[in-house]
């Protein structure tokens, strides 16, 4: 499984219902093309200078690399402006980005996790 992590703030003046609102239908629609398998929208609690991280936070999940790689493609093909991912951008800015892959824990023979 894919992790698509996305920290992001809201441009001045955007009002947080209807900003993540535009963010939850994007990513409703990239779910409903079969491209993704969900995701969670999240505000952060930290505030800076103590996070460095943006207020809210989007994790959207994909089974496998083929299906990020579509949906990148195809947001591609229509543009980064166009569409849902389009009016999105109206309301967020100073985005990053960072894809995780999910590992399975490793633990070495023989050892218990109470003898850790």
């Amino acid at each position: 499984m894919l992790e698509y992590y996305v920290w992001f703030n809201l441009k001045p003046g955007a009002r947080e219902p209807e900003a993540l609102a535009a963010v939850s239908v994007f990513l409703t629609q990239v779910g409903t093309a079969g491209k993704s398998t969900g995701f969670r929208l999240a505000k952060n609690n930290g505030q800076p200078p103590r996070s460095k991280l943006g207020a809210y936070h989007a994790v959207v999940e994909f089974a496998d690399q083929a299906g990020l790689d579509t949906a990148m493609a195809l947001q591609a093909k229509r543009g980064i402006h166009a569409g849902g991912h389009g009016h999105m951008l109206k309301f967020v800015y100073d985005l990053h980005v960072e894809i995780f892959t999910s590992v399975t824990a490793f633990q070495p023979d023989g050892l218990m996790a109470c003898e850790i």
